[in-house]
């Protein structure tokens, strides 16, 4: 069978950048088509509970020489398995996301790995699992945040905490798919993390999901700027504490995860 996927010229973007516009003006990949066990792609009425199997089976590749600058764009060309960046999937979650919380009032911050990126080179972290964005405000399913990202082709699910992947639906998953890979596990593809925020101790601080402690106001409000692949992000107004308290003296420099 072969899901039911979007056509991005149907789709309304919040801004004009080339990728946009590119992705409305291209011809459409073919849509994937599932066998076996990948069948249950093509069903979406009980994505929420099946979370990151729902997700579609993606793979990449994490080298540092080969991915420097990944980008979404790469995304536009044919790609297979040795040929895919990770990190450039991870980069198209990032911009969309980013820009539907943005335009739904949500004010959303690079953190963690995203900001540590940004930081380091203002690009994505070839080698990284997953990207992250903060917020402020309730997400829920069902909710306008649910079904926009829903019509881009995206999947919002709880696991511990709000996480997004690319869907069977996505304009791209004909050029995605990876038929070798089995029904997706948890953390085995790219997807991005959300991470609620919210105002503590009568303003003077900020609590932020999977932060230990508090966040001193000063230390986030008001939001500084970074770049991440030539585009703009809002993020925390002091990014080296940030980084400082998570990561240590040495998050400038680059270690993979082993």
């Amino acid at each position: 069978c072969s899901p039911r996927v979007l056509k991005a010229s149907d789709m309304e973007y919040h801004s004009n950048h080339r990728f946009n516009t590119m992705m409305k003006k291209i011809n459409a990949f073919p849509a994937p088509f599932f066998k076996a066990k990948h069948e249950d792609l093509c069903k979406d009425s009980d994505r929420q509970e099946r979370a990151y199997k729902y997700c579609l089976p993606i793979s990449g590749r994490k080298d540092s020489d080969f991915c420097p600058g990944a980008d979404r764009m790469d995304l536009l060309l044919p790609q297979s398995p040795s040929t895919r960046c990770y990190a450039s999937v991870l980069h198209l979650l990032l911009v969309d996301l980013y820009e539907e919380l943005k335009a739904l009032n949500y004010a959303p911050i690079l953190a963690f790995g995203s900001l540590l990126g940004a930081v380091r080179n203002g690009s994505m972290i070839p080698f990284t699992e997953d990207t992250d964005l903060a917020y402020v405000g309730e997400i829920s399913v069902g909710s306008e945040l649910d079904e926009a990202l829903w019509k881009k082709g995206y999947h919002l699910f709880q696991k511990k905490i709000w996480r997004v992947c690319v869907a069977p639906t996505h304009p791209l998953a004909g050029n995605l798919y990876d038929p070798e890979r089995p029904i997706v596990e948890d953390w085995s593809v790219p997807y991005l993390d959300l991470y609620s925020m919210e105002k503590v101790k009568d303003g003077k601080a900020f609590k932020m999901q999977e932060w230990g402690g508090t966040l001193p106001a000063y230390r986030v409000e008001p939001y500084s700027e970074v770049v991440v692949n030539g585009l703009p992000y809002d993020t925390v107004h002091d990014p080296e504490y940030f980084l400082l308290e998570e990561y240590g003296p040495d998050y400038k420099k680059p270690a993979p995860r082993r």
